[in-house]
């Protein structure tokens, strides 16, 4: 029932808004552009526009920003695997597909802010349109882990011009033998990202089931 006004990231150039790129004054290849920002309704709040961290902290700190929002709409083809309804958990939870989940989690660091909700608008068969907001707290371990990744890629490859080595999958899984030579035996609950690996993994071999199905197909027609 509180009444909010949605800023955008974007800073007026003669008369215009023209967005912009937030950018950490200690990491300057850390940076992003959240889509909304809904502050609470206060006369000191801006009209519609922040255009730098500093402003943010200053909402933040003064008690009218606590959130930031984003938002997909799975319109864009290139994103339709990830609207799969299998790679999302229910509404309310962090269960998201990872590329989604890595982004609210930098954008909570890049902000400061403590929440960011994510509004998947879910279109049915029928061209019906449900609205579903997910929510991803803060995670301090979570952020070093993306934060340290972030640092490495930067000094190995982006300082260096040095392309990253393509994984070697004979490598890989020798490792993996190495390290769990064998099953123990007892089951757990799998974890969020575990959950996810496992959705991308079922989606991996049904398209390869479908692919030697047409492979066969096709064969048959050439004979």
């Amino acid at each position: 029932g509180e009444r909010v006004r949605l800023l955008v990231t974007a800073r007026r150039v003669e008369g215009q808004l023209e967005p912009v790129t937030l950018i950490d004054p200690e990491r300057s290849w850390f940076c992003g552009t959240p889509d909304f920002l809904p502050a609470r309704e206060h006369e000191d709040s801006p009209v519609s526009f922040v255009p730098d961290l500093e402003d943010i902290w200053r909402l933040r700190d003064a008690g009218l920003l606590d959130r930031g929002l984003e938002v997909k709409t799975g319109e864009k083809v290139a994103e339709r695997h990830l609207m799969a309804d299998d790679l999302w958990g229910e509404p309310g939870s962090d269960q998201m597909p990872r590329r989604f989940l890595a982004q609210c989690v930098g954008y909570l660091a890049l902000t400061g802010l403590e929440r960011w909700d994510l509004v998947r608008l879910r279109l049915g068969g029928d061209d019906t349109r449900r609205i579903l907001v997910y929510t991803v707290r803060r995670d301090p371990e979570l952020e070093g882990l993306l934060l340290d990744a972030g640092a490495r890629f930067v000094r190995d490859h982006l300082l260096t011009g040095r392309a990253p080595k393509p994984t070697d999958l004979e490598t890989a899984e020798a490792e993996l033998e190495r390290i769990f030579p064998r099953d123990n035996g007892q089951l757990r609950q799998a974890t969020d990202v575990e959950t996810l690996l496992l959705a991308e993994y079922r989606d991996a071999v049904v398209t390869f089931e479908r692919a030697g199905v047409r492979r066969q197909l096709i064969e048959l027609l050439v004979k």
